[in-house]
């Protein structure tokens, strides 16, 4: 997706001709390699007795990677994969089993930075838990189990309640009332993150102008992760929003967050800029934990710094 977005849709086109065609040197004769996803592919391999052999022909796998590949007008694309190793019949005797089993090993690989994994039933449930809650975060939105709450901003000095910040619940059927932090860390489809992130403004902005005198002159803060900014439509859509809600920009404030994975910073860079001139305000959040903060910091004039607890304390270690 980011190198569609990048570099366009011919490069990334080539891409994945030229990673099938190196998957296909890698492997023998017998083999069976096919795309099977987006961006993934599936490889059969016959005859391995054991699982020593699987794992030995996935490392081989990754080695095929090392060298960078050339696409499109020169551009080098450095492929980081990850692979799901599953030896049947031992561990799926269908089809569909077999699939699922494999997925899950993939993305243990990838959400713990390995270049291959085994599947193990026992180490794989936390991906398992990833899935379903994602198959029932789609259910949440469409039955309004999502509630937002409102924690009060005060001045410290003259104890006035100057703003509020957005809470996000999911009322869960089954699991009872769960807070950001219990749901939001395994939501790792980017359209799935887009469609809750783009709930919570909308729903935030329209309490706001709902609220009644002098309630309605508070600003509102909305946490959201700089990978959102990578839409090239966010700015307008957010002035659009806006507007619906008769909302003026400055009592809107969104608290970036820094993104665990690298940015396509230019199209990032290019919203904070509209974003500014609409009169947005814009807050770093958990300032101090990565780069990406530091560099923005630097490009713009951002409005707050949230500084974390853990980097408070310590500074206020012994010796400090």
């Amino acid at each position: 997706r980011q190198i569609n977005h990048h570099y366009g849709h011919a490069v990334g086109d080539d891409l994945l001709r030229q990673i099938g065609g190196r998957l296909c040197e890698a492997t023998r004769e017998l083999d069976l390699v096919g795309r099977i996803g987006s961006a993934e592919f599936g490889i059969l391999l016959p005859r391995l007795r054991v699982e020593g052999q699987a794992i030995l022909a996935a490392s081989k796998l990754t080695r095929v990677f090392h060298e960078a590949i050339v696409c499109g007008d020169l551009h080098k694309i450095r492929a980081e994969i990850a692979i799901g190793v599953l030896v049947v019949p031992d561990q799926a005797e269908t089809l569909d089993t077999a699939l699922l089993n494999c997925d899950q090993a993939l993305q243990a690989a990838i959400r713990y930075s390995e270049p291959f994994r085994l599947f193990s039933g026992a180490e794989d449930q936390e991906i398992v838990q990833t899935l379903n809650i994602e198959r029932e975060f789609v259910e949440a939105l469409d039955n309004d189990e999502l509630e937002v709450a409102y924690q009060p901003k005060v001045d410290l000095v003259t104890g006035n309640l100057v703003g509020l910040e957005v809470l996000t619940r999911w009322r869960h059927p089954s699991r009872g009332l769960l807070t950001a932090d219990r749901f939001v860390p395994y939501l790792q489809d980017i359209d799935l993150l887009q469609s809750f992130h783009w709930w919570v403004l909308r729903t935030a902005l329209r309490h706001s102008g709902d609220r009644p005198e002098p309630w309605d002159k508070l600003p509102v803060a909305v946490n959201l992760p700089l990978e959102i900014l990578e839409d090239e439509e966010f700015a307008e859509l957010m002035e659009e929003t806006l507007g619906l809600w008769g909302l003026t920009p400055h009592r809107l404030t969104l608290e970036l967050k820094e993104s665990r994975r690298p940015l396509l910073l230019d199209k990032v860079v290019a919203n904070m800029e509209k974003l500014q001139i609409l009169g947005v305000r814009l807050a770093v959040d958990n300032f101090g934990a990565g780069q990406d903060a530091l560099a923005l910091v630097r490009l713009f004039a951002i409005d707050q710094i949230k500084i974390p607890r853990a980097l408070v304390k310590s500074l206020t270690g012994k010796g400090r």
